[in-house]
């Protein structure tokens, strides 16, 4: 699929009562620093510098992302737990 129709990112945590704990406003051809869209729109890399404090517990199976497009479509993953934060080179 094609994800530079992306406007916005949401990062929710069901622990902090299911609400979104943060937000990044993205442009796929201007995106913001920490945020890159791979040259096919297949990917969304975001830099651990942006993550918002308190968006995942290791272990926990509580945290999910909300991608809003152009045209207020959205989708939200289902929730995961997030075992670390993986660097790329």
């Amino acid at each position: 699929g094609n994800l530079r129709g992306v406007k916005i990112i949401h990062f929710n945590n069901a622990s902090a009562g299911g609400g979104v704990i943060g937000t990044i406003t993205v442009d796929a051809f201007a995106p913001p620093a920490g945020v890159t869209f791979s040259a096919d729109g297949s990917r969304i890399i975001i830099a651990k510098t942006v993550i918002p404090a308190g968006w995942y517990s290791t272990g926990q199976n509580n945290s999910s992302i909300s991608l809003i497009t152009a045209s207020d479509r959205n989708a939200t993953t289902a929730t995961v737990t997030v075992s670390g934060i993986t660097t790329l080179p």
